[in-house]
C-alpha cells in the first residue's frame, strides 16, 4: 500500500520525488505542489495544487492486486467550471488510463472507464469549503470490470454519504501500477485544491485515517533483505533500516515470517503528525539467547526499553526493572504507553509471556514526574549484535493494542516484488 500524509514536510516547500515528507516517496512530479498548511485533514499540513499541470505519482508499483482500493481526503472551495480529473489509476502496459476519477461541474463525482464511453456520476453533491474523504474500489478486467465509490461528506464517518457501483461489465483494464492526483489534464478548479492521508492499492477498503503504524512481516519472503522499499510489502514502509535484517520463517508470532535482526538491526518509522504527546505500541519478540550487553531494543523520543541478558528495563529521565525476565526461545509480548512532558511525563510497560494474553504477567510504571520532552518525533526498532526476531510491530496508537490473534489497527497490503525480485520504486 502507498499513503501518504504529508507531515514531514514544510509549509510552502516543494513536494519532491524520493523526499521524507511522505509516507511512501513520490515516484514522479509534475509541476510545482507544495505543502501547506492553510487547510489539513490531519496533523498541521496537506498537499496543494494551484495550477493545471501539477500532479503527484507513485509508478511502477509492482505486484498490485486484480481488486484494489484507494482513499483521498479532498478539499476544494468551489466546484470546477469544466469537468476535471482527481485522480487516475493508469496501465504499465502504455501507461493509458484504467480508471479515472473525476469531479464535475455541478459538484459530482464522476468515474470513467478506460474506454472513455462507460461513465457514472453520484447523486450526492461533494461538500465543498470543508474535508471530504472519497474512497474506491477497482476490479480489474477488459470485459468484466467494475468500479465503486463511496463518498463522505463527513470525512471521518463511517457511514457512507452514497456509494455507487459500475455495471460489473467495464474495461478497466487488466493491470495498473501507477496512481496519479493532483490539478491536471485540463482542469479548471477556481481555487487552490487540496489533498491529504492518501491511500492507494490497498487490499481493502482503507476506511478513516489513523495514526498508527503497523506491520505484520507477512509480505515479504524468506531471507529477503529488509530495506525501506521491502518493508512496504508487509504494512506501513520503515522510513529507515540500519543493519543486517530480512524477512524469516525461521520463527513467526503468527503467520509465516518475521524480521530477523542478524547484526545492528535498526528499524525507524518517523511520526505519523507532528506535536503527538501520548502513544501506545506493541511488539512481539522472540529471542534465542541473552543479549550479550545491555541493548536498547525500542527507543523513541527520551525513552527506551534496555535488555539486560534477559532483563528487561524501563529507561525513561530514570530507569526501572522488571522481576521478570525475558524468556528464551519462545514468543512474547511487550506494549507501551508514553505520556511526554517536560515535567508530567511517564511510561507504562507491559510484559506477556503468553504472547496472546491479554493479562499481563507483569506491568512497570514509571511516576510521573519525568521529562521526557514534549512530542514523539520518531520510534526506532534495534538489536546492538544479538539475533532475534520481531513480529507484529505497531506504533503511534492512541490506546492499548491488545494481541494481534485477536486485533489488528492495520490490515497490511501485500506487494508482492516482480519476478522474484524487489520491484521498482
Amino acid at each position: 500500500m502507498k499513503t501518504a500524509n504529508f507531515e514531514n514536510g514544510t509549509n510552502g516547500a516543494g513536494i519532491t520525488t524520493g523526499g521524507t515528507g511522505d509516507r511512501s516517496p513520490f515516484s514522479t512530479r509534475d509541476g510545482v505542489p507544495v505543502y501547506s498548511n492553510t487547510h489539513a485533514a490531519h496533523g498541521s499540513l496537506s498537499a496543494k495544487f494551484d495550477a493545471d499541470g501539477q500532479a503527484l505519482r507513485w509508478d511502477d508499483v509492482a505486484g498490485v492486486g486484480a481488486r484494489h482500493y484507494s482513499r483521498v481526503y479532498v478539499w476544494t472551495p468551489s466546484n470546477p467550471s469544466t469537468d476535471s480529473r482527481l485522480w487516475e489509476i493508469t496501465s504499465p502496459v502504455d501507461d493509458q488510463t484504467c480508471v479515472l476519477i473525476g469531479f464535475t461541474s455541478t459538484g459530482k463525482l464522476r468515474a470513467y472507464d478506460s474506454t472513455f464511453g462507460n461513465t457514472m456520476d453520484t447523486t450526492a453533491s461533494v461538500a465543498l469549503g470543508q474535508w471530504v474523504r472519497i474512497e474506491v474500489q477497482i476490479i480489474h478486467s477488459a470485459t468484466v470490470g467494475q468500479v465503486v465509490i463511496r463518498l463522505y461528506n463527513d470525512p471521518e464517518s463511517t457511514t457512507v454519504t452514497e456509494e455507487l457501483s459500475s455495471p460489473a461489465s467495464w474495461n478497466t483494464r487488466s493491470v495498473t501500477d501507477t496512481f496519479v492526483f493532483g490539478w491536471y489534464g485540463g482542469a479548471t478548479w477556481q481555487a487552490p485544491i487540496y489533498f491529504d492521508a492518501i491511500a492507494a492499492f490497498a487490499d481493502h477498503w482503507p476506511g478513516p485515517w489513523k495514526r498508527d503504524l503497523a506491520t505484520d512481516f507477512e509480505g515479504g519472503t524468506n531471507t529477503m533483505v529488509l530495506t525501506p522499499a521491502t518493508s512496504e510489502y508487509s504494512g506501513d514502509a520503515f522510513d529507515g533500516v540500519i543493519g543486517s535484517n530480512t524477512y524469516s520463517s525461521e520463527q513467526a508470532a503468527h503467520g509465516s515470517l518475521s524480521a530477523k535482526s542478524v547484526t545492528n538491526m535498526q528499524l525507524q518509522w518517523t511520526a505519523p503528525a507532528s506535536g503527538i504527546a501520548e502513544h501506545y505500541g506493541r511488539v512481539y519478540m522472540y529471542v534465542p539467547s541473552p543479549f550479550a550487553d545491555n541493548s536498547t531494543v525500542m527507543i523513541t523520543d527520551n525513552v527506551g526499553i534496555v535488555f539486560w541478558g534477559v532483563g528487561i528495563q524501563i529507561a525513561a529521565d530514570g530507569s526501572l526493572d522488571f522481576t521478570t525476565a525475558a524468556p528464551l526461545n519462545s514468543w512474547f509480548r511487550l506494549e507501551w504507553h508514553i505520556i511526554h512532558s517536560l515535567t508530567v511525563g511517564q511510561v507504562s510497560v507491559k510484559l506477556f509471556l503468553d504472547p496472546d494474553s491479554t493479562t499481563p504477567d507483569e506491568t512497570k510504571t514509571t511516576t510521573a514526574n519525568k521529562n521526557l520532552g514534549t512530542s514523539v518525533t520518531a520510534l526506532e526498532m534495534r538489536a546492538g549484535s544479538n539475533v532475534y526476531y520481531l513480529d507484529d510491530l505497531v506504533a503511534f496508537a492512541t490506546d492499548w493494542v491488545g494481541p494481534a490473534a485477536q486485533s489488528s489497527p492495520t490490515a497490511p497490503q501485500r506487494l508482492q516484488p516482480r519476478h522474484g525480485g524487489t520491484g521498482r520504486w
